[in-house]
């Protein structure tokens, strides 16, 4: 019970909003970085000294708790071929609901089939999304992300930059300005030369 209550102390505390944006607006952050922007918060580090011990290696902790909050942005790398193929099915009736809402009438839109773990390449994935895959993850990951990634690793292994939760960044709405902002802030040259 403590461990949980430590565990999502630090996970709060990492979702404070003032390091996920600075001046130029949303940032991205890498693992790394994020356990250096915590350095100084005495709160998250007695909470890793008390979970891990005082010889943790901060990096390892938070890359570890972080991993299983963030789901991948990409489609690709959160379900496995059944759940792409349940993806494509959501998407199709996804495209008929926006022809409706436009006007277009006599459409027979049906009710596309539900996820279930087996979906997902990982549980906590399964666990962040749900039957119905909705955003509930406290973090976007970005495998691969780095300059000269090679995404021919394994990806349980990669290192991964991370993103202020994706809650702010519902991806069930259609683009606007929350979805410009996290596109800008992948896009920037910040994140392509390694994120800060």
């Amino acid at each position: 019970m403590q461990t949980a209550a430590l565990r999502g102390y630090i996970l709060d505390r990492l979702e404070d909003p003032a390091l996920w944006s600075d001046a130029q607006g949303p940032r991205v952050l890498s693992v790394a970085a994020l356990a250096e922007a915590v350095r100084h918060d005495e709160a998250v580090q007695a909470g890793i000294e008390v979970l891990y011990g005082p010889d943790a290696d901060r990096v390892r902790v938070l890359g570890a708790l972080v991993a299983d909050e963030a789901v991948p942005f990409l489609a690709a790398l959160r379900y496995t071929d059944a759940g792409m193929r349940k993806r494509a099915e959501w998407e199709a009736v996804w495209e008929l609901q926006r022809r409706e809402d436009a006007g277009e009438d006599g459409l027979d839109i049906l009710v596309p089939p539900k996820y279930t773990n087996k979906d997902f390449r990982k549980a906590s994935y399964w666990s962040a999304r749900g039957k119905l895959d909705v955003p509930k993850e406290r973090f976007i990951s970005y495998p691969g992300g780095e300059l000269g990634a090679d995404l021919s690793r394994d990806m349980r292994k990669f290192p991964v930059a991370v993103m202020k939760p994706a809650r702010w960044w519902p991806w069930v709405l259609p683009v606007g300005g929350h979805h410009r902002r996290a596109v800008r802030s992948v896009a920037s040259p910040r994140f392509r030369r390694g994120p800060g």
